[in-house]
């Protein structure tokens, strides 16, 4: 599934315009660069991308077709 996803990107994930807007929301707080938001991970696709198994593997458990 990760692989597949790699692939595909994350646009083969059944995220919704909710979802879409608040990693929009997340990132424009993260580029603020404040002190105290320095521990914000990076949601922007490419670093979701990146970091697949930290994020997304624990909810494949069962999973083996998209």
């Amino acid at each position: 599934m990760l692989t597949g996803v790699r692939e595909l990107g994350l646009a083969a994930l059944p995220w919704d315009r909710d979802a879409r807007d608040l990693q929009a929301r997340m990132e424009f707080v993260r580029g603020l660069a404040r002190e105290d938001l320095r521990q914000w991970p990076a949601v922007a696709d490419a670093a979701l991308l990146m970091s697949l198994e930290i994020w997304l593997l624990p909810w494949l458990d069962g999973v083996t077709r998209p």
